[in-house]
């Protein structure tokens, strides 16, 4: 609805009157700039304070909701009528590179003309620290996460530094002649008295107090072998214990286990549930500690590693299903890639949308899910982990931190 003080105009910037022929408006309200990209010779006619169009052939028009400023007009047209019909993320871990390398396709119908190309717009995540040649053009808009920037196209790369991810710190040594060095006797002590202490106790019950309690098991359990102490063992026996009652179902259990959802969920779930888990809320933080001490765990036992390999992977598809054939998951559940990190509400929140609590939770989901993959020398796995890894510890970067 024009008003009195609104400035009115074609996309060259030359100022009309309504009734007005031709194939675009631009409206400038104060600071805010809309405009109405239409086929030629439409007529945009003043009906009861609004304006109705009048089309000489196909009824289609384009609404560009807000630009920079009027002079933006003519490069938005350029590409207003390039629809995106679908788009796809492929990527690839390229080890000897040490970058995770991205291809975002952008597939377009024309309404006018011939021309696809599509004006993208891209965050400080996707080209700061990356490798890329983005065709950048004017205009940029201002955003809560930085400088948006535009470049149009279908096909655009973008390579991601990733150096990979230790399963756990190098073990430390006894430097004498420092402050406050590392003394081997009591870590020791310190690992014997843990495991004593956690020795035939009940472990937790949901999937997130309980997996946080036997990922310790297994950090303590990679400490405590690569220090050589007569703890490992027992350690590892109890980690296997625990993940081996949390992925098998004994019937009558009510704790301990998973059950899928069918269609349309398409999902699973572990048994007992907590902070919504069942509603697929938190799913990455809860089952990336699944993944990440199961990691662990086949590290130090490859059979056991071997034989828990399906179920792990189920755990893993829950959150973060790399395989697009398969149905019983989504195509990567919890991640958004534009933006570049994970949501947590399993079912967002309609007053005030979905949230990433926890960036480093999410990490640790990336984090299990390479390990995991390589442990299972699952290459796809692989490859998903690290692009997860490389994409969102860049956002946690730049909008997080």
């Amino acid at each position: 609805v024009p008003g009195t003080g609104d400035a009115i105009a074609d996309a060259t910037g030359k100022a009309v009157k309504l009734p007005y022929t031709g194939d675009a408006l631009v409206l400038t309200r104060g600071p805010r700039t809309f405009a109405l990209f239409a086929p030629e010779k439409t007529e945009f006619v003043p009906v009861g304070g609004g304006i109705d169009l009048k089309f000489s052939g196909k009824d289609r028009f384009v609404v560009a909701a807000l630009l920079p400023d009027a002079k933006a007009a003519p490069v938005f047209q350029k590409y207003a009528y390039a629809v995106p019909r679908d788009t796809k993320l492929t990527y690839k871990y390229d080890r000897d590179a040490g970058e995770v390398v991205t291809t975002w396709t952008i597939t377009a119908d024309a309404l006018r003309g011939t021309s696809k190309e599509v004006l993208q717009g891209w965050l400080p995540h996707h080209y700061r620290t990356t490798r890329q040649k983005l065709p950048f053009i004017e205009p940029t808009f201002a955003t809560l996460r930085g400088k948006m920037r535009l470049a149009p196209g279908n096909t655009f790369e973008i390579a991601w530094p990733f150096k990979g991810v230790l399963p756990v710190m190098p073990a430390p040594t006894d430097t004498e002649g420092v402050p406050n060095p590392y003394q081997p006797a009591r870590m020791a002590e310190f690992i014997q008295k843990w495991t004593a202490e956690k020795a035939g106790k009940k472990y937790g019950d949901d999937t997130y107090w309980g997996a946080k309690d036997f990922l310790v098991m297994a950090e303590m359990m990679s400490m405590a072998r690569q220090l050589k102490l007569p703890e490992a063992d027992k350690l590892h026996e109890m980690t296997k214990a625990c993940l081996t009652d949390w992925l098998t179902y004994t019937p009558g259990e009510n704790a301990h286990y998973f059950a899928k959802y069918p269609l349309p969920w398409g999902g699973m779930v572990g048994f007992k549930t907590s902070y919504g888990s069942g509603g697929f809320t938190d799913n990455h933080f809860h089952f990336g500690y699944f993944t990440l001490a199961g990691a662990l765990m086949a590290m130090d036992d490859q059979q056991w590693g071997a034989d828990f390999a399906p179920m792990l992977k189920l755990v893993a598809k829950q959150y973060a299903n790399w395989d697009r054939k398969d149905k019983d998951f989504p195509w990567m559940r919890c991640f958004d890639p534009w933006n570049g990190h994970c949501y947590a509400g399993g079912g967002s929140n309609r007053d005030d949308g979905n949230n990433q609590e926890s960036s480093s939770e999410s990490m640790g989901g990336w984090t299990g899910l390479f390990l995991l993959g390589c442990m299972l020398k699952d290459q796809d796995m692989i490859d998903a982990g690290a692009m997860g890894w490389a994409i969102e510890s860049e956002a946690v970067a730049e909008y997080w931190n």
